[in-house]
């Protein structure tokens, strides 16, 4: 486990600084988990957590943004067609039944990352306030 948790976007150190502190580490199985308020937005994780649904990367160790919808997302499930919209920019799978996984490879650039969940949290969830949001740093 990492010293950085549920830490809120308006914190003095930079998304790309704490995720290149940490990868330093060297975790085992790093999960980024972005929350507005107590609902996941969205996740981030190594590649090689997908390769059971048929999912194929580059790297297994590129890490890849998931974005998934059921029933009980209620804050964020209208957002789903936004991304059904650009399907071909994402692996999509289905498990369990009614539980829509939609997944983009993101690399291992730390400043890439960011710029990727900057870019989720405006252009799908249309958040123009950040102060709801917290992100939550996760070793399994």
């Amino acid at each position: 486990m990492f010293d950085f948790f549920k830490s809120k976007n308006k914190n003095s150190q930079s998304i790309s600084i704490k995720l290149d502190n940490i990868i330093k580490q060297k975790p085992n199985n790093l999960h980024i988990m972005v929350y507005i308020k107590d609902q996941v937005l969205f996740q981030i994780m190594p590649a090689k957590n997908f390769i059971e649904y048929g999912f194929v990367a580059k790297n297994l160790n590129d890490f890849v943004i998931l974005h998934f919808f059921n029933k009980n997302k209620t804050l964020t499930f209208d957002k789903r067609e936004k991304i059904n919209k650009s399907k071909a920019d994402y692996f999509y799978y289905e498990n369990p039944k009614n539980n829509f996984n939609y997944l983009k490879t993101v690399g291992q650039n730390p400043k890439k990352i960011e710029d990727e969940i900057q870019k989720c949290m405006v252009d799908i969830y249309e958040l123009e306030n950040l102060n709801q949001v917290s992100i939550e740093y996760i070793d399994y």
